[in-house]
């Protein structure tokens, strides 16, 4: 269902293949901007991929261009140098002959820059695409916007196609289903029927005492207690950017296959909804890199509309 917005509204199959178009593809997931993509370089124009996703998992769905990884890990360029690094990456290419640039992960980037930087930036990579006679696609839900930001970002915009937006469908994963690398966002109200899918070489960190989770569902593998008790083993909720992070990449680093993050809402309690999303973002990489699964569960009650629509584009599936 395509919508108006004040905007020219046409069928995007008579934009693919003009030059100096800015496109915004609003959806749930990034599918849609995907295959506008895939339409303009399977016609042999230059394509390059700016994505907050892994580019192991982002690149089996490309049919060419390269794929510049938004993360501030290893081999990554850095979101939060959105008008040095990205925009000179960008102007570099388009300088190299035009050619149509996709983005993805706007609203991680919004959430780690701001809004306002994000905003100008976006319209400066358009600005740029048209000079260059190139092609600027970007991909967004607006429900992790507020209505002003949304109206704001669509002026930028020459067209803008609405792509089935609402609340992310929650899927179910049978046991085994589970991909190397990718990390899944677990909707559910304290059902820890999720940790059968844990092997020994997992690692859960949990505010749940270890002998509880043990007892409950026979789990064998490593627990992180995040818990203000004195008891060894424990580690405070408020230590996430060290301590717990630490642990749990060294885990990763160390071979362990799978992780399982619960007690999310915590850790929001315990320091801040932004400081929880940029531990989130450094573990869904760490395991990106290693081919380690990742879950992470939380109660959809304990947050908004758009932190929840921001965490769930955040990971490659939401399962409840």
């Amino acid at each position: 269902m395509k919508r108006k917005t004040g905007r020219p509204m046409i069928p995007v199959k008579e934009v693919i293949g003009t030059s100096g178009r800015i496109i915004l593809v609003e959806e749930e997931t990034d599918r849609q901007a995907v295959e506008r993509f895939n339409s303009e370089v399977s016609s042999a124009r230059r394509g390059l991929v700016l994505s907050t996703t892994h580019p192991s998992k982002l690149g089996p769905r490309l049919e060419g261009g390269d794929v510049r990884w938004l993360s501030r890990a290893q081999g990554g360029l850095n979101p939060s140098k959105l008008d040095y690094d990205v925009h000179q990456e960008v102007s570099r290419f388009y300088d190299a002959g035009g050619g149509v640039v996709l983005l993805l992960g706007v609203e991680y980037l919004s959430f780690l820059n701001g809004f306002k930087l994000v905003a100008r930036s976006i319209k400066r990579l358009g600005d740029r695409a048209t000079t260059a006679g190139g092609a600027l696609i970007a991909g967004l839900n607006p429900a992790a916007f507020d209505e002003k930001e949304v109206a704001v970002l669509e002026k930028a915009f020459d067209y803008v196609e609405r792509s089935g937006v609402g609340a992310r469908v929650i899927e179910r994963l049978a046991p085994g289903q589970e991909r190397r690398g990718w990390s899944y966002l677990v909707l559910d109200k304290g059902d820890y029927r999720n940790l059968r899918r844990l092997r020994e070489d997992a690692l859960c960190v949990s505010t749940v005492q270890p002998e509880k989770l043990r007892r409950w569902e026979d789990f064998r593998g490593k627990v992180l207690w995040l818990s203000e008790s004195d008891e060894d083993g424990a580690v405070h909720p408020s230590k996430l950017r060290y301590e717990i992070l630490q642990s749990t990449t060294r885990a990763i680093e160390g071979g362990c296959k799978t992780v399982f993050l619960d007690g999310l809402e915590h850790l929001i309690v315990y320091t801040e909804f932004p400081e929880v999303v940029n531990f989130l973002k450094s573990v869904t990489d760490a395991c990106a890199q290693s081919g380690a699964c990742l879950f992470a569960s939380i109660d959809p009650r304990a947050v908004d509309k758009k932190q929840r629509t921001l965490l769930s584009r955040m990971f490659d599936r939401v399962i409840g």
